[in-house]
């Protein structure tokens, strides 16, 4: 109810949940193509042999860095 002359309208501001949600989505984003680049290096490498035997599947990872926002892939 608004009375008349007294009219108080406040504004709340989401920016800084925005920008959470945006630096989240990135480090999903970025996390998927991780998975992605390390699944098919090892599809790949293993493909040029009859046996899949060796330690470059467990050696191959990747980090998503937090505060540089950025995706290292490590062989």
């Amino acid at each position: 109810m608004v009375k008349k002359g007294k009219t108080s309208i406040t504004y709340t501001s989401n920016v800084d949940r925005v920008k959470y949600t945006l630096s989240e989505l990135t480090r999903a984003a970025l996390r998927d193509v991780g998975k992605y680049l390390t699944k098919e290096f090892r599809l790949a490498y293993y493909g040029h042999f009859k046996k899949r035997r060796g330690k470059v599947g467990k050696f191959t990872q990747y980090w998503v860095r937090k505060k540089d926002c950025d995706l290292q892939v490590g062989l």
